[in-house]
């Protein structure tokens, strides 16, 4: 089961590698811009919105100029929490996954 969901992890990365994984402003800088971590905005979320744990949850995503990312809203578990890091982690120019997401079980809303 585990090795089934790092191979589905590993493909809904793949996509966000190809759109993130070359930036040549990063590579002559060191430094992201404005416009990359808009990118890396929209591919942090698109990933987040293809996995179907994540259907049900309320997760934002901030990016800070040094590819640092803040993940916060709910999620229906503590796996949900963690396996957001991760998928995150895998997006090439994230450093940092400030994981602020708070598990809310159904029946229980604080």
């Amino acid at each position: 089961m585990k090795i089934l969901q790092a191979f589905c992890a590993m493909l809904l990365a793949l996509p966000v590698l190809a759109v993130t994984g070359c930036d040549a402003g990063y590579a002559r800088t060191g430094q992201h811009t404005p416009q990359q971590d808009g990118k890396l905005h929209t591919a942090i979320t698109e990933v987040i919105q293809r996995d179907a744990a994540f259907r049900q949850s309320d997760i934002n995503v901030l990016v800070s100029r040094q590819g640092q990312v803040t993940l916060s809203g709910t999620v229906g578990s503590i796996q949900d929490k963690k396996r957001a890091s991760e998928i995150v982690k895998q997006v090439a120019g994230i450093k940092i996954v400030n994981n602020e997401l708070e598990v809310v079980t159904p029946g229980n809303t604080n």
